[in-house]
């Protein structure tokens, strides 16, 4: 072959060894090779089967010990094993697939809740440290309420939130962290039919979380779960929406069995009036309420008195 073609004698240098034949670690020399500046170059395989020229000096000094792809599996043969160990807010978990350059890499979990892969040198000598975002799991912003990461996007890291209306939705961190961002879009919004400025849905909903959180309430509703009859299911008087202050024939929102609080089935939607009169009572203290009053406008009527 051509690539194994022996230099003349003359071209050697004095000190010239043959290595034809010998192994140096995962190298076989396989022939000597043309070399114009008189350096001794060598046609290897690898025992993989690879082929690669060498010189005298990367065998012999063992620059070389093997081709690129054996090399990086010896690495990572040897690497340290770190699974299950922590390097500040990283955990690791698992070994993951070596760099382009042979290094050791790790899958390794944030206490943030994302998962990143990261070199085993930077764990080791402290450079990362974690993902470098704030934790923001579990706390609220506004109506908001951070769930978990769900990665990176336009280098900036997405959290997971639930809105205190039930809606799920992927919001910035710094926008949460800034206060630009306080619900899923309910609070300034149409959401699902609904608006803040224009509909009495939003403001009865919004009004008993408030009263829930107050109170220490269950709360569970949603938009949905509220619906405003035509008319007060109590009194039988039509329900409108007064501009200003709460009137008799508003809509309000009651609690069936008070101490429940604002879950769903336990509410309705009835006139002010009436829920001033229910307020917190039972029906056997209205129903007694109710026999008194008969009694007593029986006992001042014209007739009774005459």
């Amino acid at each position: 072959m051509s690539d194994r073609r022996r230099l003349s004698p003359g071209k050697r240098a004095h000190n010239f060894v043959d290595l034809t034949g010998r192994s140096f670690n995962k190298w076989t020399v396989i022939g000597e090779l043309s070399s114009p500046s008189g350096n001794a170059r060598w046609l290897c395989r690898c025992i993989c089967g690879t082929e690669s020229k060498l010189s005298s000096n990367a065998l012999m000094h063992r620059q070389s010990k093997g081709c690129r792809d054996c090399d990086f599996k010896s690495r990572a043969s040897r690497a340290v094993d770190l699974a299950g160990k922590r390097f500040g807010e990283w955990v690791v978990l698992s070994r993951a697939k070596s760099g382009s350059r042979g290094q050791s890499r790790w899958l390794c979990l944030c206490d943030c809740g994302l998962e990143r892969v990261v070199d085993a040198s930077g764990l080791l000598r402290g450079n990362s440290t974690g993902c470098g975002s704030k934790n923001l799991k579990n706390q609220r912003f506004g109506n908001l309420t951070a769930l978990r990461p769900v990665g990176v996007r336009k280098r900036a890291m997405h959290w997971l939130c639930r809105c205190d209306c039930g809606v799920e939705k992927s919001i910035i961190g710094a926008a949460l962290l800034c206060g630009d961002t306080k619900s899923c879009g309910c609070l300034s919004a149409p959401h699902g039919g609904f608006s803040k400025t224009n509909k009495p849905i939003w403001q009865l909903w919004s009004g008993a979380r408030k009263r829930a959180e107050e109170k220490g309430l269950d709360f569970n509703l949603t938009f949905e779960d509220i619906v405003i009859p035509d008319v007060c299911p109590m009194l039988g008087i039509p329900l409108v929406r007064a501009k200003g202050r709460v009137r008799s024939h508003s809509p309000t929102l009651d609690r069936i069995i008070p101490r429940k609080g604002y879950v769903r089935g336990n509410i309705q939607v009835i006139s002010h009036r009436a829920n001033t009169i229910k307020t917190d009572a039972t029906a056997e203290e209205l129903r007694l309420v109710a026999d008194y009053m008969e009694k007593l406008v029986s006992l001042t009527s014209p007739e009774a008195v005459a």
